[in-house]
């Protein structure tokens, strides 16, 4: 049964950002990754997180490549290597854009577009 594994958020202001999930929506900081750039959140122990930030911008100017706004939503499809490798012929066999595949060390990723 699939279910959510988290979502990624593009940011202008980390900080501002944390202190909002932290303080409105109760989540807590689990780690900071990308020199500093960017935060993992989470609600309770049971979750690795269900929240990336990720700050793209230092200034209030114009952004320059990516945006502020939502960067992925994370699906987790199966406990295995096996149901990943199905939902990928799955994807290929619907004609799904599939934009690459990551080995993150504590677990495996496959990129689609949303149609």
């Amino acid at each position: 049964m699939p279910e959510l594994g988290h979502v990624a958020y593009y940011v202008r202001n980390l900080e501002r950002s944390i202190a909002f999930y932290q303080k409105i929506v109760g989540l807590n900081v689990v780690a900071r990754i990308f020199k500093g750039r960017a935060a993992v959140l989470s609600g309770d122990d049971d979750h690795h997180h269900e929240l990336l930030l990720i700050q793209v911008s230092t200034g209030d100017g114009p952004l320059v490549g990516r945006r502020i706004g939502l960067y992925h939503t994370a699906w987790k499809i199966g406990d295995s290597l096996d149901d990943l490798r199905a939902a990928l012929d799955r994807a290929q066999l619907h004609g799904t854009p599939v934009d690459g595949t990551a080995n993150h060390q504590v677990l495996f990723s496959l990129y689609l577009r949303d149609p």
